[in-house]
């Protein structure tokens, strides 16, 4: 986390369940110190969240409260 300067939610072309085709959804980025995104496996339609936004959104700000209780 100490190369983590913010955690983002942003639209992207994402891997539908984690492998197929990839579809518009939207991703948890983490913004490291020198300006680039790692992008995480936190998306809108992986396998755990696609059809449960409501869970999406829970893990999403679990992520970015856990940073910030670690800044």
């Amino acid at each position: 986390w100490a190369a983590v300067t913010d955690v983002r939610r942003v639209p992207d072309r994402v891997p539908l369940l984690g492998l197929g085709p990839r579809v518009a959804g939207e991703r948890v980025v983490l913004v490291l110190v020198d300006g680039s995104d790692l992008p995480t496996t936190v998306t809108t339609k992986s396998a755990d969240f696609l059809g449960r936004s409501e869970a999406y959104d829970i893990a999403a700000r679990a992520l970015e409260r856990w940073w910030q209780a670690t800044r």
